[in-house]
């Protein structure tokens, strides 16, 4: 993995936090959309370690989230090959510094009413200019340019505990999209590469198919049925446990579409 660490010695300027329902947070209308469009081809993931003053990534840590990282992109490219198609990942990681990492979704049930913290800005123009580059545009054509790539997002990773949630696009424009993740789940379990793998398919456009706000119980049972290994319902399973399903797969670009899939659309 390629390392760019860029320490921030100057003034961060602490960004405004709104509240947005859960419902617009899983709500995915990003597939095809944005930076991150097919799960095909190759791809680009910059990792963007972040820290609070007093509480910077220890070597270790950070190594493990990469090695993390590094598990679940290989899981992502055999998942691909599933379906016959060719996907080869590479990445790259800068570690900055901020006032305040923002919260996580509630280590609670998902609902209609949950509430979480998000950037009122966009969180990758600002990130992505303190790594260095002059904008989010910038950012893009680097990336698509030295590493020939076809589709781009940012993995922002926090040192702290939370719950992890992904930044599509919503609008079909060249956006950055990507996801934001903790160092740590909770006091005890650390970031790993199903987490990462799963907020990444997130980006690329797959739903949750689990009970939450988007997906009723009912479609729970109906997925358990059809899908019963996807990493998109079986989320708290180890990797070589769990596969990307053909509902899921669709949703990224590469599998056929089946009418059955209708029923789990959370964007009606």
């Amino acid at each position: 993995m390629r390392t760019e660490n860029l320490f921030l010695n100057i003034k961060f300027i602490l960004i405004i936090f709104i509240l947005i329902s859960s419902s617009s947070a899983f709500s995915y209308n990003s597939s095809g959309i944005g930076s991150a469009k097919v799960l095909e081809g190759k791809v680009f993931i910059y990792y963007i370690f972040l820290s609070e003053p007093g509480k910077s990534w220890k070597f270790t840590k950070k190594t493990q989230a990469l090695n993390q990282a590094n598990i679940a992109e290989q899981w992502l490219v055999k998942e691909a090959l599933q379906y016959g198609r060719r996907l080869s990942i590479q990445d790259g990681n800068c570690d900055l510094m901020i006032p305040a990492i923002p919260a996580g979704l509630p280590l609670g049930p998902i609902n209609n009413k949950t509430k979480i913290d998000v950037f009122k800005i966009n969180i990758f123009e600002v990130l992505v200019k303190q790594c260095g580059f002059k904008s989010s545009a910038d950012f893009l054509h680097w990336a698509r340019s030295k590493y020939q790539v076809q589709s781009v997002l940012i993995g922002i990773i926090g040192n702290k505990a939370g719950r992890s949630y992904a930044l599509p696009q919503y609008v079909k424009n060249d956006g950055i999209e990507g996801f934001f993740g903790y160092g740590m789940y909770n006091s005890v379990q650390s970031i790993d590469a199903r987490c990462i793998a799963h907020e990444t398919l997130h980006v690329f456009g797959a739903w949750d198919l689990y009970y939450s706000g988007p997906q009723t119980k009912q479609n729970e049972q109906l997925a358990k049925s059809l899908f019963p290994k996807d990493i998109m319902l079986t989320a708290d399973y180890p990797l070589n446990k769990i596969n990307l399903g053909s509902l899921s797969a669709w949703r990224v670009g590469i599998a056929p579409k089946n009418k059955i899939f209708n029923q789990f659309d959370t964007e009606k």
